[in-house]
């Protein structure tokens, strides 16, 4: 457990160096920062996952077969006769050409995961040290170490916002089509485009509560109507999907309450705007394990708007902005720890072990 110990308490000490022990919060928009804490805690998680025994994740040992499989048949053979998905197939095929090391593999896809993830998170956060603990425990954190399809593919998101900030809509859309070749599951990011583009305020909720309630109570027949529209049969999610919606809500109350609305940038309404998506997807992560799968797209977005809601809030509300940060720092911190303890270890990442153990 010692290297998880560092990968969360390395980047707190180095934000109390740097900051002599004192963040201020709630003081607007905060830009140009440097954002040490981030590049050690993405560069710790790197070498992590870059350096992780097969038994650490529970699909790893798998995709390890499968590259070698690949890896052994013609370009043709392995497009054509491969039962994953051809962007996937191409890369561990090119890969295994340059080399047949499994460990290299591991190291080359954990690149093409996380540097476009720590590039986002070290241009957008605000609170860095809070949106490393949010990221650990709300976002798909132990994703990275199993699904690594999956994990290819959510690389893709960070480059969709930004198109989508841009309004170019048509490359938007060859990225998300380059992204599904990935993992098919990717083709929810075109949800993005028009999420970025509403702007829903405080005077939506009354529509937005009553709808998301709807969603919930129906979530089974609405979601059976969706499956046949997927092609997929199913499992019924028992790894803490209840609990996740739960904090999303408690997220999105924060958002909206502690918000001053006339602070908010267009692209801090777009992060809002994803939390509630969010929140609805994940009203039927409890009747089905697709769901909480689809839900990792949109997941990583949390941790950075969290943070910006804190450093917009209403004229009045610092102490207890303040207070709510610290809170949630430390919370969280602690339910990264006693998860890595306690939970079902679904995805088997801890303890976590190194390839030479």
């Amino acid at each position: 457990m010692l290297p998880y110990f560092i990968l969360i308490l390395l980047p707190m000490a180095v934000a109390a160096v740097r900051t002599k022990g004192v963040v201020r919060i709630g003081e607007g928009p905060v830009q140009n920062k440097r954002n040490t804490e981030i590049t050690v805690f993405f560069g710790i998680f790197l070498a992590l996952l870059m350096l992780r025994d097969e038994a650490c994740g529970a699909d790893t040992t798998a995709y390890l077969r499968l590259f070698e499989q690949i890896g052994q048949k013609s370009w043709g053979s392995a497009i054509s006769t491969t039962s994953v998905e051809p962007g996937f197939t191409a890369l561990s095929k090119l890969i295994y050409f340059i080399t047949k090391n499994e460990q290299l593999f591991l190291l080359v896809t954990a690149a093409i995961t996380v540097i476009p993830l720590y590039r986002f998170y070290r241009k957008e956060t605000e609170l860095p040290v809070l949106t490393i603990v949010l990221f650990a425990t709300i976002a798909p954190f132990s994703m990275y170490f199993s699904g690594i399809r999956q994990a290819l593919a959510m690389a893709f998101v960070f480059s969709a916002w930004k198109l989508t900030r841009e309004k170019k809509w048509i490359k938007f859309l060859l990225l998300v089509l380059v992204a599904t070749l990935f993992h098919r599951s990717s083709f929810v990011i075109l949800a993005i485009y028009p999420m970025y583009h509403l702007r829903i305020t405080t005077k939506w909720l009354y529509a937005v509560v009553p709808l998301m309630l709807l969603v919930y109570i129906f979530n089974k027949p609405i979601f059976n109507v969706l499956l046949l529209l997927w092609g997929e049969d199913g499992t019924v999610e028992s790894t803490g999907a209840t609990t996740v919606l739960l904090l999303l809500v408690l997220f999105a109350v924060y958002a909206f309450v502690i918000a001053d609305e006339s602070k908010l940038e267009k692209e801090v309404l777009g992060y809002r705007n994803i939390l509630l998506l969010a929140i609805t997807i994940q009203c039927f992560a409890p009747v089905h394990s697709i769901a909480m799968r689809m839900n990792y797209y949109f997941l990583p977005f949390i941790p950075i708007l969290i943070p910006k809601i804190a450093n917009r809030s209403k004229a009045g509300m610092k102490s207890l902005v303040n207070i709510s940060v610290i809170v949630m720092t430390l919370i969280f911190a602690a339910y990264f720890f006693l998860r890595a303890y306690t939970s079902e270890n679904i995805l088997r990442i801890y303890p976590y072990t190194f390839f030479w153990q």
